[in-house]
């Protein structure tokens, strides 16, 4: 029931960079109250996916076994330990609830009354965040403690997940303003987790199954690009007037975020697995490690941010702060060899 050390390890290393964003975040309170909230949920979106699919990975192998979960196993402990502190960013966005949630701060966006006072309401949505990052942290806890889960308890944290990530889909991201329905949504963001954290646990796999590692990243991302162009595909041919305004919101400039998310999360991983020698050199997986994340969180920023209207300042510097938050484990370990 003990953490192992390769985890103590991973942890440790994360520990700068979580204090170095906790420094920025605080700051950024003092001079931008508006924006700082907002920095920090756009941070969430970005960090989670890789974590958080670390922890849905380590279920489904304790379902299923086999090599290719063994031979990631320290990598996906490692991510799935990151969890905790990528959840302390959903603290700034409840507590300065109308900068992010604008329909906190303005109730007609609601189009129903019933939604607005059962479901669009300050205390529910606060319900609903720490028992949903409870429930996952939870799950984070279980299999980072147990060397063999039981399939039982794994199968049931996996269904309870499936529960919270529909609810968490609408609260964090499509309902930040005018609420967008969308029941194809939540099944796209846990993809994006298990893409996320595929990639990363492959840089680091290790066995003759390693390569294997990429063809599930590349699965995971002809899964999410399927999804996502369904989505639009529906709004399009559905002449749907509120889904139009809202992709409509994400054009523009914004809309090479989402091309650039493109060629790092989906592109990337399915041109690697054409070849045999791509998929089994480590420099390979290792990019892919850094690139499919990084394209993940684009995604993520992309679907979230141009709710708030926000103008190019604020999207240079969240993405200064992320890159800056994100290269810091690198530079130190540089510093240590």
């Amino acid at each position: 029931m003990s953490l192992s050390p390769s985890f103590v390890a991973h942890r440790r290393g994360w520990v700068l960079p979580a204090a170095a964003l906790a420094l920025l975040l605080a700051v950024s309170l003092l001079v931008a109250p508006v924006a700082a909230p907002r920095l920090a949920h756009a941070a969430l979106l970005a960090f989670l996916p890789a974590p958080m699919g670390c922890v849905l990975l380590l279920l489904v192998h304790a379902l299923t076994g086999g090599e290719w979960g063994r031979s990631a196993r320290p990598a996906l402990l490692a991510g799935a330990g990151y969890l905790p502190f990528v959840c302390c960013l959903a603290l700034p966005p409840l507590l300065f609830m109308p900068s992010v949630f604008l329909w906190a701060g303005a109730p007609e966006l609601i189009v129903k009354a019933d939604a607005a006072r059962f479901y669009f309401s300050a205390p529910a949505l606060v319900l609903r965040t720490l028992i949903t990052l409870g429930l996952w942290n939870g799950l984070a806890i279980f299999v980072i403690r147990r060397e063999r889960p039981s399939p039982a308890l794994a199968g049931l944290g996996l269904l309870l997940f499936g529960v919270s990530v529909s609810t968490a889909g609408v609260d964090w991201v499509l309902a930040l303003a005018e609420p967008l329905r969308s029941t194809a949504f939540p099944m796209s963001l846990a993809i994006s987790f298990l893409l996320a954290s595929a990639a990363f646990a492959g840089g680091s796999a290790t066995g003759e199954r390693a390569e294997d590692w990429a063809k599930l990243t590349a699965t995971f991302a002809l899964g999410l690009t399927y999804l996502d162009a369904m989505q639009f595909l529906v709004a399009y041919d559905g002449n749907l007037p509120e889904q139009a305004r809202w992709y409509g919101a994400r054009g523009g400039w914004v809309l090479s975020l989402l091309g650039l998310a493109f060629l790092l999360a989906a592109l990337m991983p399915v041109l690697t697995v054409f070849r045999k020698s791509w998929r089994r050199a480590t420099e390979v997986r290792r990019a892919l490690a850094v690139a499919v994340p990084v394209g993940v969180g684009l995604r993520a920023l992309w679907f979230a941010v141009p709710s708030w209207e926000p103008g190019a300042l604020f999207w240079l510097v969240l993405l200064v702060l992320l890159g800056a938050t994100a290269a810091i484990p690198t530079l130190a370990g540089e510093r240590r060899a």
